[in-house]
């Protein structure tokens, strides 16, 4: 990439397929090897190559697998998360444990295998329709902070 650094380096997803094999399917699944994959993360860290390191898509087990032999802790856990498919153990685990929970899909994925569609939800348009907003605003604002927790006079 000829960069010096990379700000953010992410593990993407928790799992390993044997050598040669490609897709989703069980028989390709080989034992994770998460601990020497996070210490050569580590690695990446400490020799400056990258100034923070995390994981995407670590369920709240395979977080707290992680947080029990990591060294340095992950800065981000980067996972789908919405209205619909909320985490509130993963939320509670992230903030306990300082790792920055960043939600992507925030209206939702096509083809996931999260049940319905998001903008879909008949709470979600009930709320909608009665602050004058449409659906994806609803969604968009549930995934954010609320201004009043916002110590900085800017969010004031």
């Amino acid at each position: 990439m000829q960069l010096d650094y990379i700000d953010l380096y992410l593990m993407h997803w928790p799992f390993r397929t044997k050598l040669g094999s490609r897709g989703w399917n069980p028989e390709n699944m080989a034992p994770l090897c998460l601990p020497e994959t996070w210490n050569a993360m580590e690695g990446l860290f400490a020799s400056g190559q990258a100034r923070a390191i995390g994981v995407s898509n670590f369920s709240t087990k395979k977080l707290q697998d992680l947080l029990g032999y990591a060294k340095i802790p992950p800065a981000v856990n980067q996972v789908e998360c919405h209205p619909v498919w909320q985490q509130p153990a993963l939320h509670n685990l992230c903030k306990s444990t300082g790792v920055h929970l960043t939600a992507y899909c925030p209206l939702g994925s096509p083809g996931s295998w999260v049940k319905g569609q998001v903008l879909k939800e008949p709470l979600l348009k009930e709320i909608a329709e009665k602050l004058h907003k449409s659906p994806a605003q609803v969604a968009l604002r549930w995934g954010t902070p609320k201004w009043s927790q916002c110590s900085s006079k800017k969010c004031k």
